[in-house]
């Protein structure tokens, strides 16, 4: 297995759980559950691309999209 890939997975989940510990902290606050669907799509297709052979660049696209859609709302509810 990749290393690297080993290495986005570690990463990716660390940055799950530090967003849901915050989402549970403060269950009104929409910027952290944000956070918490922006890091989980990435670990989430990570995973399932594992063993497929996909369009790393549909990836790409959706995963900057969703987290530019957490950062407009992180910076709103700021």
């Amino acid at each position: 297995m990749n290393p690297l890939r080993q290495l986005h997975k570690a990463l990716w989940a660390i940055l799950l759980t530090f967003s849901c510990i915050l989402f549970i902290n403060d269950m009104g606050s929409v910027t952290h559950f944000a956070a918490m669907v922006a890091t989980s799509l990435p670990l989430i297709l990570t995973i399932w691309s594992q063993n497929r052979s996909t369009d790393v660049s549909f990836h790409s696209i959706l995963v900057y999209t969703l987290c530019g859609v957490a950062l407009a709302i992180s910076l709103a509810q700021w």
